[in-house]
């Protein structure tokens, strides 16, 4: 059985990050609730976790900007939901490994949820993302020590 992962879920609408703490708790994980990025930096000071969730529209910080500042303290995978979307891919300028635009489909975050990977010790952060086309990409941590 895969390891479940410690989910930091970062959204500032009450109903929406209820269900979605109920969504992502159902699906087996552990989630940590914050409506503020204020919120999200003091859990994150005092928890680690494989994956941040966070919308970008936050009423005290920049989503982009908490996700690197999240990144800075440990490594970190992380999603991104938004009530907008964005031209182009987002990820290489974000270090998200994946967007959702609202709304968006439950089992979609779940299946972004369990494809993310904590980064290794070599691949400190993922806001160095790797090469992508499309459906495939090539990320560095996935080959380090072979």
């Amino acid at each position: 059985m895969k390891p479940r992962k410690h989910v930091l879920l970062v959204e500032d609408d009450r109903d929406i990050r209820g269900l979605l703490h109920l969504i992502i708790t159902s699906a087996g994980h552990l989630v940590c609730s914050a409506a503020t990025g204020s919120e999200a930096l003091l859990e994150l000071s005092r928890h680690s976790f494989n994956l941040i969730v966070s919308d970008i529209g936050l009423p005290d910080i920049d989503g982009f900007k908490l996700l690197k500042m999240a990144a800075a303290r440990q490594p970190i995978s992380c999603i991104s939901i938004s009530a907008f979307s964005f031209d182009g891919d987002t990820r290489p300028h974000s270090g998200c490994i994946r967007h959702f635009v609202k709304p968006f489909d439950p089992y979609d975050l779940l299946a972004a949820i369990e494809a993310a990977e904590q980064p290794d010790m070599f691949y400190r952060s993922p806001f160095h993302i790797g090469l992508g086309y499309g459906n495939l990409h090539f990320q560095p941590q996935s080959h380090a020590g072979n």
